[in-house]
């Protein structure tokens, strides 16, 4: 666990819309860290009310969240942009017919644009650009998750067509098969397989995959039925075939039923995983999960209040140095410190509504538009990103 809990400072260096941060690893210490409430620089200092874009809103900013919210109102659905310092300021980037899929959201820092699944009357895979404009990228198929590797792959899960198993698309949207560790035949996780949520892990260059009770667990490698899991795929250089045997956890987050809502990149390589379920109680819905070693551990615990058991999405937050959930009920989005329970710290309020639920994501830029968060293997220089 030595890799992953690694505490961190932030500089900041320029001004204006070009800035760089950095943040330098310290290894065994994010517990310490997180445990007194150390937070990183903010990057926006707006206060907490939707804003009007600005022209230097018409590109995405490394840092900010945004929300993919299905009944955003009873008849639309939206993206909307959350600048999550301080009080938290949002604005929405697209309203439109209701119809998307409101379990997998992804920026894809090699095409620039947000990527999700419409499946209304018309299936396909969407990218949407900083503009809000949405362009068709797979016409005709409504799958179950994507992840962007960010160097032009962007994976596909599909459980429930002909075309079950995983898939890629490559940085000239040609489709193909994810292949098996033979390299003849579509890799998949099982005839009963589903998954909830997934996300590409540049340090161990794995998919991972969330799913829980709620879905039902049909993968093997799971160690339990009841609770969720948490699997790693291991793909080769390329990023085109599985290069070993899925290891899986589970972590058994509630006596009712499990739902993982959303993940994100946490600094030192690990990542923070979100699991909805059916109870207000005080449970340890916000996991850290260590990639290489598969070890979780609880990270915050929602609860008692009135609204945790209706989280509708999460991941991590660089800005504010915390977990972040979307909250429907409150219509607001709250943080977590490691170790916090209790009813979080509210932010953004507007940003949701009391019936919208869907996918949180954060914004990560590299040097030429590539995936770059610093957590490959021996970086020492972990977690810089540049925005333009």
């Amino acid at each position: 666990m030595a890799t992953l809990f690694a505490s961190f400072r932030m500089d900041r260096i320029g001004t204006g819309t070009s800035r760089m941060i950095r943040a330098r690893t310290e290894r065994g210490k994010l517990m310490r860290t997180l445990r007194n409430g150390a937070t990183l620089f903010f990057v926006f200092m707006i206060g907490g009310a939707m804003t009007t874009p600005s022209a230097r809103d018409l590109s995405f900013q490394a840092g900010d969240l945004y929300a993919l919210l299905r009944t955003y109102s009873f008849s639309t659905d939206a993206i909307v942009r959350i600048q999550p310092g301080g009080a938290g300021s949002w604005s929405v980037l697209s309203e439109f017919p209701t119809g998307i899929w409101p379990t997998t959201f992804t920026y894809d820092a090699y095409r620039g644009r947000l990527i999700y699944i419409h499946s209304a009357a018309v299936h396909e895979i969407r990218a949407v650009d900083a503009d809000g404009t949405h362009t068709v990228l797979v016409p005709g198929w409504r799958p179950d998750q994507l992840a962007a590797r960010g160097d032009g792959i962007l994976y596909i899960f599909e459980d429930d067509t002909a075309a079950v198993g995983f898939h890629y698309l490559d940085a000239s949207d040609v489709l193909h098969d994810l292949l098996d560790v033979t390299g003849t035949a579509r890799f998949d996780l099982g005839p009963s397989a589903r998954l909830d949520e997934m996300i590409y892990d540049p340090g161990t260059n794995s998919l991972i995959g969330f799913v829980g009770d709620f879905t039902g667990i049909g993968i093997p490698e799971c160690p339990s039925s009841n609770a969720s899991c948490a699997v790693r795929i291991p793909l080769n250089a390329a990023g085109t075939q599985v290069a070993g045997p899925v290891v899986a956890t589970s972590a058994e987050i509630s006596i009712s039923f499990e739902s993982p809502v959303g993940s994100g990149y946490v600094p030192g390589g690990g990542i923070l995983w979100v699991v909805d379920t059916n109870s207000n109680d005080q449970e340890p819905r916000l996991q850290l999960l260590d990639p290489s070693t598969m070890v979780t551990v609880p990270y915050a615990s929602p609860g008692y209040y009135i609204g945790a058991a209706g989280i509708g999405g999460g991941t991590y937050s660089a800005v504010r140095g915390q977990g972040v959930t979307l909250n429907p009920r409150d219509e607001n989005l709250k943080a977590w410190s490691f170790g916090d329970s209790g009813a979080g710290t509210p932010f953004a309020t507007g940003a949701t509504t009391n019936i919208a639920y869907g996918r949180l994501i954060e914004i990560h830029i590299g040097p030429g538009g590539i995936f770059a968060d610093g957590f490959e293997s021996g970086n020492t220089n972990a977690w810089s990103f540049t925005t333009p």
